[in-house]
């Protein structure tokens, strides 16, 4: 995304001029409205799957956005496309989850490892 990019560029330009960051990108983002998630050991791992991608990013919201910004005439659409672009929300990826398997369940444990989450 916007600040993930922005960071690297920081990062890049801070090696070559051979000085240490003095901020991380976690220090300038927002909190994270849902940062703990649990699942249970009988949870299907392929709702859990879901849940957990849809928690940091529900697809169906930009699909619903973005075919709404279709409406209108030419400089409508062009007017909230632009909106959309200017306004988009602040994501936040899914290696800044933290989730708890209850229970016995490898395969739940192996797909969040996977995914990138925080197991605990």
């Amino acid at each position: 995304g916007k600040l993930r990019g922005t960071a690297q560029i920081y990062q890049a330009f801070c090696r070559y001029r051979g000085c240490a960051p003095s901020i991380a990108l976690d220090e300038l983002m927002p909190a994270p409205w849902l940062s703990e998630v649990s699942l249970d050991a009988s949870a299907d791992p392929a709702w859990a799957l879901a849940t957990l991608c849809r928690t940091v990013y529900d697809p169906r919201r930009d699909d619903a956005d973005f075919r709404r910004s279709l409406r209108g005439d030419a400089p409508s659409r062009r007017a909230a496309f632009d909106a959309l672009r200017k306004h988009y929300p602040v994501r936040r990826e899914i290696s800044g989850l933290n989730v708890t398997v209850q229970g016995d369940a490898p395969a739940l444990v192996q797909m969040v490892k996977a995914l990138g989450a925080s197991l605990r």
